[in-house]
């Protein structure tokens, strides 16, 4: 993976479940490929390179990852 990219990104485009490809990368625990890792090698279901390849090609370097904010909603006191 040349550039951060979503692991649902990734499911989509192999035709699998995210929760597979979560279960075949377990090092990565933020929903994504790492920031700053060049070359990042991940792991995705025997039988989906070539799929994989051609699609994520046709997908534009900005849209392979959306930054997603978490909020947490405490009670008030």
């Amino acid at each position: 993976i040349p550039t951060r990219t979503n692991l649902e990104l990734v499911a989509r485009l192999t035709g699998t479940s995210n929760e597979n490809i979560r279960e075949l990368n377990p090092d990565l625990r933020h929903g994504c490929t790492p920031p700053n890792y060049p070359d990042f090698q991940l792991k995705i279901p025997k039988g989906t390179k070539e799929r994989f390849e051609a699609e994520y090609a046709k997908i534009r370097e900005d849209q392979r990852f959306t930054e997603k904010w978490l909020y947490s909603h405490y009670p008030a006191p």
